[in-house]
């Protein structure tokens, strides 16, 4: 990230940030498809630039952001969390899971 800092490359340090926001709202464990370039301020130049410093990995069709699963919790991760937070809460409203009442979707 320095590298690109000293070289003025700010448009891609945007591209880099807006992508790990991209890709954390979006659960794709660090994908950034080439279709998503515009909705995080980049262009083909920026990835370009963020593969020659190593933040992204180029695979078919897109990139990975480095060592994303190392430091982010992965989908699956976050999707078990939520299952077991709801299940939690409630339980903890509903009493155990025995007494709890499908939600009505027609309310």
């Amino acid at each position: 990230m320095l590298d690109l800092a000293e070289q003025g490359r700010w448009r891609a340090i945007t591209a880099y940030v807006c992508g790990l926001a991209y890709a954390g709202s979006q659960g794709t464990d660090g994908w950034i498809p080439s279709s998503a370039l515009h909705l995080i301020h980049a262009r083909r130049a920026e990835a370009a630039q963020l593969v020659e410093v190593a933040l992204w990995v180029p695979r078919p069709g897109g990139w990975d952001i480095h060592d994303w699963t190392q430091y982010q919790p992965t989908s699956e991760d976050t999707k078990a969390r939520s299952e077991h937070a709801r299940a939690a809460a409630m339980a903890r409203w509903h009493g155990s899971k025995d007494n709890v009442r499908p939600i009505d979707k027609a309310r």
